[in-house]
């Protein structure tokens, strides 16, 4: 019955809290997909900064992001780019 009870602290129970965890990487990928296109707005390019503000996302986790999806996403001095 206590088999899914883990101590506060444990790593079972942060890893239980990671939003990474909860996420598949098709989520991921739509939420990027949507936030270059609402921040964008048509253009070629915009800041991760920005994207980052939108996603509510550090731009550690934009990187992060954008690294995982580099067959469609090109960074460059902070600004991102999408083949």
């Amino acid at each position: 019955m206590l088999s899914s009870t883990f101590v506060e602290g444990s790593r079972d129970v942060n890893l239980s809290k990671s939003g990474k965890r909860k996420q598949t990487k098709e989520t991921r990928k739509e939420e990027l997909d949507d936030a270059f296109t609402a921040v964008c707005m048509g253009k070629k390019s915009c800041q991760i900064g920005e994207l980052a503000e939108y996603m509510g996302l550090s731009e550690r986790t934009v990187q992060a992001r954008l690294q995982e999806f580099s067959d469609e996403y090109i960074s460059k001095k902070k600004e991102v780019y999408k083949l």
